[in-house]
């Protein structure tokens, strides 16, 4: 199974694409003038979406194409109506499905930051495809907690 995250400024919503490469799935979004349904079809044991009149398909030097392949592993990007989001694609694991919990013990009036990412030295080490080196940053200066975007991505 495939797991499809559709990413649009601070929207995100997931599609789950079965192992049988065949139906019709739409993209959930939040789009408000998005009348079209941005759809995967799976086609002779392939996942393909086509662009749309609403949307297109953007290549990595920005050029519309009338349709993709969906690989395994994929990203994809999408213009909608002029903004741009972001399809991800990959493997539903059994990694994925697990969580942890993470206590940040209150130090008594102290400031201190929980660095998140891949790197082995982070207090929160995510092995992931989609999470870099130096990915975020939750802090608390004053008594009062920061989330920080490291933005080591911002392509995605």
């Amino acid at each position: 199974m495939l797991l499809v995250t559709f990413l649009q400024n601070a929207y995100v919503n997931t599609t789950v694409l079965p192992d049988k490469k065949t139906g019709h799935y739409k993209i959930r979004h939040s789009i408000p003038d998005l009348t079209e349904d941005i759809i995967i079809d799976g086609i002779n044991q392939r996942w393909i979406i086509s662009g749309g009149e609403q949307y297109q398909i953007i290549d990595d030097e920005g050029n519309a194409l009338p349709r993709a392949e969906i690989g395994d592993e994929d990203v994809l990007s999408l213009r909608v109506n002029g903004m741009k989001c972001t399809l991800i694609i990959e493997p539903i694991r059994d990694e994925k499905n697990c969580f942890i919990k993470f206590c940040a013990a209150s130090k008594a009036g102290q400031d201190y930051a929980i660095r998140i990412g891949s790197q082995p030295d982070h207090d929160i080490v995510l092995d992931d495809l989609y999470i870099s080196g130096d990915h975020a940053v939750i802090s608390r200066e004053n008594g009062v907690w920061y989330a920080e975007d490291c933005k080591s991505l911002s392509e995605v």
